[in-house]
């Protein structure tokens, strides 16, 4: 029997699997005792029961077992130490308020709480030590931290369209806040949006600091910013600080209006000829236009269906994935994104398919289909090939 071969170019991705090793590094051909990858954040707040992560990578020719002690360091203006605290690699086992994720792994980690620390408001000198079986220290760069009494940051005020409609033209928000730090203690703006029905947060974005001293934060929305959204959401707007103290939020109801995406104008042979020989094969490109009313950063993805002269589908009635990625076609089935797409993120997906000579003849039947990011799925757009041999 002939059957219809269509090397493809489904929705799969090859996935990459990375496997987590240590990273090792070698003097001389031994791993050495050393200390590296500190983190030790700049400032720490005093009036504050949130908690700080310092971890840092120590290294020993001996692995763990050569390591004694890690200790966090905190010592005055003049190097005096005032503060140590130890620092486990046991997954949080040991110390389970050490904030350590993976035991074993050579990264010490403790958590503190600025509140808990008992020092006065000051700038001080911080470090890393690490001691190991023979009694040998190293010691990592000193860091500057300072422990200050902070207050959150709050939002003033709030300018933010009611709805975003579909066709809608940039309009500039405005969110205003305050800091009694100043303003470029501001880190950023978060807008989490919230489904009211459920309360799950359905996105995150962020307004970065422009850091020119200005309390109000500004960004430019268009009718993409639907892209992903559908219906009333509830828009929470927070001030996040350099520490992670965050605002009290502001709430406001906006309606996100998604329209469907529309495919059009597909571009499919109207006849093939097969080779002659059933190990010989011909390809032929097959293309779709889309556009969406969020604009193209809204469509999930781009298919087709393709209904064989036997009435059977093909692809074992899969879809076809279609692409807009600018990547060549290579006739790799483990790397269906190189399908002869032609120009990135033009709107113009595509697919290459190979058809060997033993090709079922007859009619093609395509069926093609847009899906955007809230599910929604465009009205079918119908083309057809006829195969001959």
């Amino acid at each position: 029997m002939n059957k219809f071969y269509v090397i493809l170019i489904s929705g799969l991705f090859l996935l990459l699997f990375i496997t987590c090793n240590e990273e090792k590094v070698l003097v001389n051909g031994e791993t050495p005792f050393a200390i590296r990858d500190v983190r030790i954040p700049e400032f720490i707040s005093s009036t504050t029961d949130k908690k700080v992560l310092i971890t840092a990578h120590v290294t020993h020719p001996e692995g763990s077992e050569g390591i004694s002690q890690v200790n966090f360091m905190i010592g005055d203006s003049s190097g005096q130490v005032v503060k140590t605290l130890p620092m486990f690699d046991d997954g949080s086992v040991q110390d389970t308020s050490s904030g350590d994720v993976i035991a074993f792994d050579n990264i010490y980690s403790i958590t503190v709480i600025g509140s808990g620390l008992g020092l006065i408001n000051a700038s001080y000198q911080s470090w890393i030590t690490a001691e190991d079986a023979s009694g040998e220290i190293r010691k990592s760069e000193i860091r500057e931290v300072e422990i200050f009494p902070n207050q959150p940051p709050e939002i003033i005020s709030v300018v933010f369209p009611d709805s975003i409609k579909s066709g809608m033209q940039p309009q500039e928000i405005f969110i205003e806040a305050s800091d009694n730090e100043g303003i470029d203690d501001i880190r950023w703006i978060l807008i989490e949006g919230i489904d009211i029905g459920t309360g799950f947060v359905v996105f995150r974005d962020t307004i970065p600091n422009p850091m020119n001293n200005s309390p109000v934060f500004t960004r430019m929305v268009d009718s993409s910013y639907a892209a992903g959204k559908k219906g009333l959401l509830e828009l929470s707007f927070i001030a996040e600080d350099r520490v992670g103290d965050f605002s009290e939020p502001v709430l406001r109801e906006i309606f996100f209006e998604n329209g469907i995406p529309v495919g059009f104008n597909p571009v499919v042979p109207d006849t093939l000829i097969l080779p002659a020989s059933p190990s010989e094969a011909v390809d032929t490109l097959v293309t779709l236009n889309v556009r969406d009313p969020q604009s193209l950063a809204d469509i999930d993805e781009v298919y087709f269906y393709s209904l064989k002269p036997d009435s059977t589908l093909a692809n074992n009635g899969n879809p076809l994935v279609m692409w807009d990625n600018g990547l060549p076609f290579l006739g790799d089935p483990v790397r269906p994104q190189y399908a002869g797409d032609q120009i990135a993120g033009d709107g113009i997906y595509s697919l290459t398919i190979l058809l060997f000579g033993n090709a079922l003849p007859g009619r093609y039947v395509f069926s093609f289909y847009a899906r955007d990011r809230v599910n929604q799925e465009s009205i079918v757009v119908v083309d057809s090939i006829f195969i001959s041999n």
